[in-house]
């Protein structure tokens, strides 16, 4: 293994790590409300969800990210992949937390990769030229640092499916090595999409997924909330 193996392999290892700072814990993805109503329950459920949340973000989020890395030097091809994105979040809350953590991550990366291309992305943000999605965000760094379109595919998969890990064992009594288990088995299943994702242009982002999306708008209108989505 070579020095720059090594670091491209640690650089991976920070962007994924669930302690980053981009607020990521703040959010369930619609788990909470699909626990509240008794849908998510145990390992199985939990799983099924998390293949069914993991499987919309790898075709909206994912296209867009891959779509921003191979246009990293592009600002309006960025922008553009960010407008996609941002009007295929059918929810509020899908969109605020979107917004939230791509502002986060864009001004993170500006710190530790300081870039034109990062100092314009983090500018038109600020502006309000463009919304700052995660994930449009997530390539455009991924791409400067020097890493492949792959580790950025595993990158967004790992993003959604330990988020929900995190917020299950808070909403559920459930194990930590069940939701590791969930985790090594999400690896696979987003291995075998990368081939067909892709290969999409921005206009075939799709994400029908009307359970997650119906429990997320419930969360919007819920009284009792731990998370913010």
């Amino acid at each position: 293994m070579s020095a720059k193996t090594i670091s491209s392999a640690m650089h991976l290892m920070q962007l994924c790590d669930s302690a980053l700072p981009v607020g990521g814990f703040a959010f369930s993805c619609g788990l909470e409300s699909a626990v509240g109503q008794g849908v998510v329950s145990d390992k199985h459920t939990l799983e099924e969800y998390a293949k069914t949340t993991v499987r919309q973000a790898l075709f909206t989020d994912g296209v867009a990210a891959l779509y921003a890395f191979r246009n990293a030097h592009i600002a309006k091809e960025l922008q553009r992949a960010d407008n996609e994105l941002y009007h295929r979040k059918p929810s509020r809350e899908w969109r605020t937390m979107s917004c939230r953590m791509g502002r986060k991550i864009a001004e993170l990366g500006a710190k530790i990769l300081p870039c034109p291309e990062l100092e314009e992305w983090n500018f038109s943000i600020s502006e309000g030229h463009t919304a700052g999605c995660y994930a449009v965000g997530q390539g455009l760094i991924f791409s400067l640092c020097g890493a492949s379109e792959e580790q950025l595919f595993a990158a967004v998969g790992y993003g959604a499916a330990s988020m929900l890990m995190g917020a299950a064992l808070r909403l559920m009594r459930i194990e930590h090595t069940t939701t590791q288990q969930i985790l090594f088995s999400i690896a696979y299943f987003t291995e075998e999409l990368y081939g067909e994702a892709a290969r999409l242009e921005l206009h075939q982002m799709h994400g029908f997924a009307p359970m997650t999306d119906v429990f997320t708008s419930l969360h919007e209108r819920g009284n009792a909330r731990m998370f913010m989505s």
